[in-house]
């Protein structure tokens, strides 16, 4: 009997179809550039990874990456921006 590990790593490897690979791609710096409330941020990082691990062409890579940048970019604009508020908050 195949172990429940044995059987989620052979899932995590296994290859997807190049129109997925750029419809996910394409979504990833969607949904990185649209940021709505940080969501869109996170959502665009996991599906920037999952293009990265689950494919080998370059272009839909290329697009995963800047997704993964964009949303870290968006991540990083929030936390500046609630560190900011706070200290306007606390000076007063």
């Amino acid at each position: 009997m195949e172990s429940s590990s044995e059987n989620l790593n052979a899932t995590k490897s296994r290859p997807i179809s190049r129109k997925l690979a750029w419809i996910l791609a394409a979504v990833s710096i969607l949904l990185s550039a649209l940021w709505i409330n940080a969501i869109g941020s996170v959502a665009g990082i996991i599906l920037g990874h999952v293009v990265l691990h689950r494919t080998d062409l370059q272009n839909p890579r290329r697009l995963a990456i800047a997704g993964i940048a964009v949303g870290w970019l968006g991540i990083a604009v929030l936390v500046i921006g609630l560190i900011s508020a706070g200290t306007l908050v606390f000076r007063m």
